[in-house]
């Protein structure tokens, strides 16, 4: 797969005369990162985007709050990140997007006063639900008039490991490239961005299709893409049967989670496998299932 193109759009309303805001993108350790500056004097910042978390929020490690003489301290807090509480501040501080040059004054977010108390540097917030526009990356925008409708998109290279996020929109010069596009309805019962996946089945045997009582998730902080454990209980049973007889594959149990290993040599015939969400058909080939590294791939 050469190109992501994500669109995700919350409901909006009022018109707006802005531009779609561009920010540059990248890849580390799975996480994908955007170079924004904050305060005055500008500190460049590489931060992850989060789409499944409704707040943005910083460490000491990227952002030194003391040599920025635009911010303010509005209160202090306890902030819940990874299911663990925090000790934070609610503070705000000029965000300037370099590509643009436009700036977001008074921008709304979260400071962890210490820097081991969480496993990585910061989050830009994309939630499809956020408990208050206040301190929504996207809302804030929004409301200051920056942005002309409140959506973003994602535009990434795989190979090339970097793109840009939009902010507003995807510009037309993207869109008039693809002319093939797929939409579906969002799963309203929940805070991430996510869609029914309906049923699957594989090119071996397109015939017998498992139906998948399940959402689909989008996420910005994976490396992998993950099934349900049901589900992959179905593709031990039937497309890794043969396999795991011939000791091609072996399956790997962790506490949390599951993996098969085989040998690549012996994955010449593997079937593509489909999903239909929101009556799309995706099809994912050996390329996309499997992870390689030397003559090891893991599925």
């Amino acid at each position: 797969m050469n190109l992501i193109l994500l669109y995700l759009s919350f409901i909006s309303y009022i018109s707006h005369c802005a531009d779609i805001i561009k920010v540059q993108l990248s890849r580390n350790s799975g996480h994908i990162e955007v170079k924004l500056s904050f305060g005055e004097p500008p500190q460049l910042l590489y931060i992850p985007i989060d789409i499944r978390n409704h707040f943005t929020w910083i460490n000491p490690f990227i952002y030194t709050k003391e040599s920025s003489r635009t911010v303010t301290l509005i209160q202090e807090d306890a902030l819940t990140i990874n299911n663990k509480v925090v000790t934070s501040m609610l503070l705000e501080d000029n965000i300037n997007f370099p590509i643009n040059d436009i700036t977001l004054k008074q921008f709304l977010f979260f400071y962890v006063k210490y820097k081991e108390s969480t496993s990585s540097n910061g989050a830009i917030g994309l939630s499809y639900k956020v408990t208050s526009p206040k301190i929504s990356f996207v809302h804030q925008l929004y409301e200051k008039r920056l942005i002309p409708k409140k959506a973003f998109g994602l535009y990434y290279s795989p190979e090339k490991e970097k793109g840009f996020l939009y902010i507003g929109g995807f510009p037309l010069e993207i869109t008039s490239k693809y002319p093939y596009t797929t939409a579906c309805d969002v799963n309203n019962g929940s805070q991430q961005w996510g869609c029914k996946l309906d049923f699957s089945f594989s090119s071996k045997d397109r015939y017998n299709i498992i139906m998948i009582s399940s959402i689909v998730y989008f996420t910005s902080t994976e490396y992998y893409t993950y099934i349900p454990r049901e589900y992959m209980t179905y593709l031990n049973k039937t497309i890794f049967d043969s396999y795991y007889k011939n000791k091609q594959c072996s399956y790997i149990d962790y506490i949390d989670k599951a993996g098969i290993s085989c040998d690549c040599n012996s994955l010449d015939d593997f079937p593509d496998i489909y999903f239909v969400i929101g009556n799309s058909h995706f099809r994912f080939s050996k390329e996309n299932l499997f992870f390689q590294f030397d003559t090891a791939c893991t599925f």
